[in-house]
C-alpha cells in the first residue's frame, strides 16, 4: 500500500500497469490512479514486458525525499463510505446532540509465527490492547476497534469500552470504507497505518525504539503520510512512554474537538 503511490508516474511513462497482489487488497488497488488492473492471480498467458517489486520503485524512479508523492492515493466510493462509514458512526454516536470523538485502535500487527524473523518483529511493534489503557482516561472519546486476528480477544479479555467493528470486514477496501467513519487512528506499525496514511487520514503510530526503516530517524513525522504523528518507544520495548505522550496529545486534541463542537 505505500509504494503503490508510484502508479501514476509509470503510467505516465507509457506502462500498462498490472498490480499482482494479496486477495484482500485487489478491490481497493484496483482504484489507484494509473493502475490498469490488479490481481490475486496471474495466468501462464499474462505477458509482461517487465517486472518490478513494488519496494524497488522509489530505487528504480530515482526517488528523493523531496520527490515523495504525498497526496492522498487510496479511496472507496462515496456509496461504500456512507454505507460503511456512516453506519459505523450512527452505530457510534447514537442520538447523541454532541457527538464523541471517534478514535479507532489497533494494538497488534499479524504474528506470522511461520516466519521466525517476521514473528520475532512483531513481537516488538505489537503491544497489549491493555496497554492502551491511558487513552480511555481521556473523558470525551468513544474508542472502536479496528483489530483483526488473535488479538481480536483482547476486546473481551480486557473490559476496556471499545467497541468492534470489524464484524463483516472480508478485505482492505471495506476496512477503508469504515475508516472513513472515524476521526483519528492510533495504532501499531502495521498495514492499517499505510492504509490510512495513503487516504490522508488523522493516523498516529506507536513506533518499536527500533523502528522501521521507512519512517527515517529522529523525527515524528514522515514525508511518505502528511498526516501522520509517530510517538517512538523511548527505550527498547517501553510502551509506556510512547503511549503516554499520545494519550497526553489526545487530550489536547479531544478539547480541541469539544470547543469546536459547542
Amino acid at each position: 500500500m505505500q509504494f503503490v503511490r508510484f502508479a501514476p508516474q509509470l503510467a505516465a511513462r507509457g506502462a500498462y500497469v498490472v498490480l499482482h497482489v494479496p486477495q484482500t487488497l485487489a478491490r481497493l488497488l484496483r482504484d489507484v490512479e494509473g493502475v490498469a488492473e490488479a490481481v490475486s492471480y496471474v495466468p501462464p498467458e499474462m505477458h509482461f514486458d517487465f517486472h518490478c517489486p513494488l519496494a524497488s520503485l522509489p530505487y528504480r524512479l530515482s526517488l528523493t525525499l523531496e520527490t515523495i508523492p504525498s497526496k492522498p492515493y487510496l479511496s472507496v466510493s462515496e456509496k461504500e463510505q456512507q454505507r460503511q462509514g456512516g453506519a459505523l458512526r450512527r452505530h457510534v454516536v447514537g442520538d447523541a446532540v454532541k457527538p464523541p470523538l471517534i478514535v479507532g485502535l489497533v494494538w497488534s500487527g499479524d504474528p506470522r509465527k511461520s516466519d521466525a524473523k517476521a514473528h520475532r518483529v512483531d513481537r516488538r511493534r505489537s503491544c497489549d490492547l491493555a496497554d492502551l489503557s491511558p487513552f480511555f482516561a481521556v473523558p470525551g472519546v468513544c474508542f472502536v476497534s479496528f483489530q483483526l486476528g488473535e488479538a481480536r480477544r483482547q476486546i473481551a479479555e480486557s473490559g476496556l469500552p471499545v467497541i468492534d467493528v470489524m464484524e463483516g470486514v472480508e478485505d482492505f477496501a471495506d476496512t477503508a470504507a469504515r475508516l472513513s467513519g472515524i476521526d483519528l487512528l492510533i495504532s501499531v506499525d502495521t498495514s492499517i497505518v499505510h492504509l490510512a496514511g495513503g487516504m490522508g487520514l488523522p493516523v498516529w503510530m506507536l513506533s518499536r525504539f527500533d523502528a522501521c526503516w521507512r519512517w527515517l530517524e529522529n523525527r515524528d513525522d514522515t514525508p511518505w503520510y502528511p498526516e501522520m504523528r509517530i510517538f517512538h518507544q523511548p527505550i527498547l520495548g517501553n510502551w509506556a512512554g510512547a503511549i503516554g505522550n499520545a494519550a497526553s496529545l489526545l487530550q489536547r486534541f479531544s478539547n480541541i474537538y469539544w470547543r469546536e463542537a459547542a
